[in-house]
């Protein structure tokens, strides 16, 4: 493991304290002609390879001042294919930039691309007072002018302003989406083929004098361990109580589904020599714990481990993350870091009642570590990064309003490459920068 040391300032800051136009975490896809050189530009002065590099350190410019990372597909790093690093940018960026300036074919195809993928998150920007083609008028392009100081500034400003709209509103403005909506394009996820690693920052909630907690007189100043867990779930062996995110039925998924529920039913279970379940432990106790009813948004309802004891487990929290319409599918509900909080409440509840855990548990120790899946984050209708910032911000929250707490270390597990980058975010403009893991 590694670890780093953070000490808040004071409780959990609402987003209202930020900058107020961080987007820290995200990424820009520029999408634009490369030039040739030898030939004139659109300005009829510099060749054209010289003005689109000009064009490339403007757009640099204009995102990362609003902390946003730019790629272009020409200057990766990666030693991998430019064409399958192209696509899975455009595809995975949360802000594409398209200079349609000379109605350049490959940027086209980029585009439709982009269109097709993401139905909001996209801006045309030109020269001058380029045009977009017949099937894309309608769509706004944003003209910009580098040929002095003063129109260079304008042309900043107006972009600025255009990528704050864009990605605060989320506006459709993908033509293919316009048109039909509904469709639903993502590329499959790339797990983290790796050994088990938990990464971690440690924080310190600051003295409150007269603090009344609750949970009897303040206590003395104490740290606590958020943090990220890379890897399967089934590595993680070092975590009491491991959140599995349902519906509000608290059905549970088949245990052929690709899903923390299903993983947590199927190795929960006691199986044969050949791998068949034989007695379905975590099902039968979350049924006959909630009988025929459903149960309230953000509500949690705890079970034993089943054979996951073999990992260490001596909990699950099953909580009642989305809810579902018939023949529709379901959706992640609105309070979603209530989750958070509320599964945090019910460690606290049980290791106050021992009696409690005993019952219902058999255990004699507290619980004093727990493992969040990134709840939300893979929704159409939400924004990943500003959720993950949601979850991890409530964590520490509730730390820091009940230091008395039992609770030592809260993680969230990162599956994917694109789970660890949203933690990796989320800590950062949180002002808790994760340790590079090894």
């Amino acid at each position: 493991m590694t670890a780093a040391n953070y000490r808040t300032a004071g409780p959990a800051e609402d987003s209202s304290t930020r900058e107020a136009h961080d987007f820290r975490g995200k990424t820009s896809f520029i999408i634009m002609p490369y030039g040739r050189s030898g030939e004139r530009g659109p300005d009829g002065l510099k060749d054209e390879r010289t003005h689109f590099d000009d064009v490339y350190e403007f757009i640099c410019e204009t995102v990362e001042a609003l902390r946003i990372k730019p790629l272009r597909s020409d200057r990766t790093p990666e030693a991998v294919p430019i064409h399958s690093k192209m696509l899975t940018d455009i595809i995975d960026a949360d802000l594409a930039i398209v200079d349609i300036t000379d109605r350049n074919p490959n940027v086209f195809y980029e585009l439709g691309v982009r269109h097709t993928a993401r139905r909001n998150s996209t801006l045309l920007i030109g020269h001058g007072d380029t045009l977009p083609p017949f099937n894309l008028s309608g769509i706004r392009v944003i003209s910009y002018d580098l040929g002095t100081p003063e129109s260079r500034e304008a042309s900043r400003q107006k972009l600025h302003d255009a990528i704050i709209a864009n990605l605060s509103s989320r506006v459709t403005d993908s033509l293919v989406h316009s048109l039909l909506p509904g469709l639903n394009l993502s590329r499959p996820q790339q797990p983290l083929r790796q050994v088990r690693e938990a990464i971690e920052v440690t924080f310190s909630p600051p003295a409150r004098p007269n603090m009344s907690t609750g949970r009897g007189a303040a206590p003395a100043p104490r740290s606590f361990t958020l943090g990220v867990i890379k890897g399967d779930l089934i590595d993680v062996d070092i975590v009491d109580v491991w959140v599995n995110p349902e519906s509000t039925r608290m059905e549970m998924a088949r245990i052929h589904d690709d899903s923390v529920s299903a993983f947590i039913r199927y190795h929960g279970a006691k199986k044969d020599l050949q791998g068949n379940v034989t007695r379905d432990k975590v099902y039968d106790e979350l049924r006959k714990t909630v009988g025929t009813s459903n149960v309230e948004a953000g509500w949690v309802i705890v079970t034993g481990p089943g054979d996951l004891a073999s990992v260490n487990v001596r909990a699950l929290f099953h909580v009642a993350a989305q809810h579902g319409e018939p023949c529709s599918g379901y959706r992640t509900i609105k309070t979603y870091t209530s989750v958070i909080a509320n599964a945090l409440e019910k460690m606290d509840e049980l290791n106050d009642k021992w009696w409690r855990r005993w019952r219902i548990l058999g255990i004699s120790r507290p619980l004093t570590s727990i493992v969040f899946p990134l709840l939300g984050t893979r929704a159409q209708e939400l924004d990943a990064i500003e959720v993950t910032v949601g979850l991890v911000r409530e964590a520490r929250k509730y730390l820091t309003l009940w230091p008395d707490t039992q609770i030592k270390s809260v993680y969230f597990l990162a599956y994917t490459k694109r789970d660890l980058e949203l933690c990796e975010a989320a800590f950062q403009r949180l002002g808790m920068p994760l340790p590079t893991s090894t």
